[in-house]
């Protein structure tokens, strides 16, 4: 994520060994270190962080992701530096605020009646 790199950046650097983004995983909830010697590819190290995590810990090591990836955006085509909070600050608010958003759907159908609050009358053909 530096802002000015002679060598062609890597997926590994942009998102775990720039010196920009290693603070970010040591501050993050999951208190990870980054050891750049240590770090073979992305991928691998993707893979065992989340075979060794629990579901909300893969979440945050995904969230991490898109926020470390959106401000590394933000520098490369805005010039917009985001600090490490900031970051951390998306990553825990895309848990609790997905900027997706799922609509609700609506089925009609006679196939069923609802009879008070928890409980469904289904009709099946056999």
């Amino acid at each position: 994520m530096s802002s000015v790199r002679e060598d062609e950046e890597t997926v590994k650097h942009a998102l775990l060994t720039c010196q920009m983004v290693i603070p970010v995983w040591f501050a993050s909830p999951l208190t990870i270190r980054i050891v750049p010697e240590n770090t073979q590819s992305f991928s691998d190290w993707l893979l065992k962080m989340l075979e060794g995590s629990s579901i909300s810990g893969r979440a945050m090591i995904l969230e991490l992701v898109y926020a470390i990836w959106k401000a590394r955006n933000e520098l490369c085509f805005n010039g917009k530096r985001t600090y490490v909070l900031k970051m951390l600050e998306r990553a825990t608010g895309y848990m609790l605020h997905p900027p997706i958003q799922i609509p609700k759907q609506t089925y009609q159908s006679n196939d069923h009646e609802q009879r008070g609050n928890s409980h469904f009358i289904t009709h099946v053909d056999a």
